[in-house]
């Protein structure tokens, strides 16, 4: 048949009818040769398109073929594509579900949830990010200090206001140190038996007798 007689055929014009045929030609699926006043078309794997069902499609529906018109090639795309707009969306509502709850984290955490509510409303008045970094970082930092994860937040969020935190600011913090080293008592004792040691004028808590607290 010439392609006039497939276009004929097929209802279609003669250039949909060529594409149509190089697009099968492409997908390995014809093979073409132009004689005088015809077109010889040699279906490819001719034995494949014969066969029963495989999975839950035949072959000719997973692959056009010249039993279908351009018009159903075409229809076939568009439902292709949808489904991968479709697919597209799912992922990346998905990828919308899955943010990062740096509040959440902090509670699950340990994190007491007032203090937490108390140092996300800082940091939202200084405009600080709250990423999933930003979390790995403050816990990296808090662990640091060696002290209770809520002493930490409290002095972080209540007495300092800070909108971050790092280990050596507590360091450098002499009135920290003092509240919140839990061996601050064992240091004072030393403190005052060295001053005695050496004749130092040192107030000493009224009690009969002094023991050292270790």
């Amino acid at each position: 048949m010439s392609l006039r007689n497939w276009a004929d055929r097929w209802k279609v014009s003669r250039d949909s009818t060529r594409n149509f045929l190089e697009l099968l030609k492409k997908d390995g699926m014809i093979t073409t040769e132009n004689l005088i006043n015809t077109t010889r078309i040699t279906v490819c794997n001719y034995d494949d398109y014969q066969g029963g069902l495989r999975t839950s499609q035949t072959l000719a529906e997973r692959q056009p073929n010249a039993s279908q018109t351009p018009a159903d090639t075409n229809n076939n795309s568009n439902n292709s594509n949808k489904g991968n707009k479709e697919i597209d969306k799912s992922t990346s509502s998905q990828s919308k579900s899955k943010k990062f709850d740096f509040k959440k984290s902090l509670i699950d955490y340990g994190f007491d949830s007032k203090l937490v509510e108390e140092w996300l409303s800082i940091r939202k008045s200084k405009k600080a990010v709250n990423s999933e970094l930003a979390f790995k970082n403050f816990i990296t930092e808090v662990k640091e200090t060696g002290m209770n994860i809520n002493d930490v937040l409290f002095i972080v969020a209540v007495e300092k206001q800070w909108r971050s935190f790092k280990a050596s600011w507590l360091e450098n913090d002499k009135e920290v140190n003092e509240k919140f080293d839990p061996n601050a008592e064992r240091k004072a004792w030393l403190a005052r038996e060295a001053a005695a040691a050496f004749g130092a004028s040192v107030e000493k808590p009224q009690e009969k007798t002094e023991t050292p607290p270790f």
